[in-house]
């Protein structure tokens, strides 16, 4: 004969687990902020890199190009890669760790 509180338990026990078994949407929200970081990143560095201007240029309707602009461009395409790498790998870590949580828990 099952008492009150372990019908309680039971049910607590079961739902929780059910909650669990899903895909991780945070681990997925991460991973999409690490792709879109990636993209963004790489078009913001080729479009610097072809479109800087020099301010200081004497010609009006054809400025120079600024001669830093594509380490400017490549600073900025070097440093979006490795962050959205990191939180790409932030995210994957996330899903590992759910999965291991949902095996152990069976």
């Amino acid at each position: 004969m099952q008492t009150d509180l372990d019908k309680i338990l039971d049910s607590s026990q079961s739902s929780e687990v059910r909650s669990t078994q899903g895909e991780n949407k945070v681990a997925r929200t991460i991973e999409g902020i690490g792709f879109g970081i990636l993209i963004l990143g790489i078009l913001a560095g080729l479009i610097i890199g072809f479109s800087l201007t020099d301010p200081a240029s004497p010609y009006r309707y054809s400025p120079d190009p600024h001669p830093l602009r594509w380490g400017y461009g490549g600073a900025l395409i070097l440093s979006s890669l490795i962050s959205g790498v990191l939180l790409i790998g932030f995210g994957e870590a996330l899903k590992i760790l759910h999965d291991i949580r949902n095996n152990t828990r069976r």
